[in-house]
């Protein structure tokens, strides 16, 4: 049988335009989804707090997280400057619920041993992991999925000491969590050099890596009562702070 030469060529270059525009579409589509992603992202509650963190970039020395989204904008949408700010975002997204886990598990458990009044202490605490995981879920944060977990473990509780056990065992994980995501912090570094990886070690990072937070709020938790080992009704009060701050910042489109 006789091949036509002109016809498998035409064929050939059909074929290469084809599969030439498909993968134009699936850059695009993804390019899309991260675009999508990162103004859902700012619409959010959250970012009237994330993006005021401050970020180091490779050309300047701080800058905040929003300048870098107004940068990305003035770039026509350049696809890798949105995946960087987005990731980026995410990222400081993640630092800040972290902290907050680890403030409310802290103060939870103070608060506990102070009054032994542990339904409404854990009220408060999955009250305000929930208010957070619905808000993550919103703008697809993967922090929902770990709090999720914390909810469901911290309801299926009962005695005092599972409770306390449990709030002391999230506390050594975001503490972990925390040290993996960022690694390349100086002042974590600092505080880390002689890490032993113990609870007490994880403890005493965490409260002087959280000292100010949370940033951008007219109230501060001063947590230098825990650093100084001091337990009074005070804790109880500042459990309650932590969460309004997050019904502040954590505000779901969808309730």
């Amino acid at each position: 049988m006789k091949i036509n030469s002109h016809s498998l060529t035409l064929n050939i270059i059909i074929m290469k335009i084809v599969y030439t525009l498909m993968i134009v579409l699936v850059i695009e589509h993804i390019f899309g989804v991260t675009y999508d992603k990162l103004n859902l992202l700012v619409k959010s509650s959250i970012w009237n707090y994330a993006g005021k963190e401050l970020i180091r970039n490779k050309y300047t020395s701080l800058v905040p997280l929003k300048s870098l989204y107004l940068y990305s904008i003035t770039q026509n949408n350049n696809e890798k400057i949105v995946d960087n700010v987005y990731n980026v975002a995410m990222y400081v997204i993640k630092n800040r619920t972290y902290k907050y886990i680890f403030m409310l598990c802290i103060y939870g458990y103070k608060a506990i041993e102070f009054d032994k009044n542990t339904e409404k202490h854990l009220r408060t605490i999955v009250n305000a992991f929930t208010q957070m995981k619905n808000c993550l879920r919103e703008i697809q944060n993967s922090s929902s999925l770990e709090l999720n977990n914390y909810i469901f473990d911290l309801a299926n509780l009962h005695s005092i000491d599972d409770v306390m056990s449990k709030l002391r065992s999230i506390q050594h994980e975001i503490a972990n969590k925390f040290e993996n995501t960022v690694a390349e912090s100086n002042k974590f570094k600092y505080f880390n050099r002689q890490s032993s990886k113990t609870y007490e070690n994880n403890q005493k990072i965490m409260l002087n890596i959280i000292i100010g937070f949370p940033e951008f709020h007219e109230k501060i938790i001063n947590v230098r009562d825990i650093i100084e080992n001091k337990t009074d009704n005070t804790v109880i009060t500042k459990l309650e702070d932590i969460s309004q701050l997050i019904n502040i910042e954590y505000i779901p489109v969808q309730k």
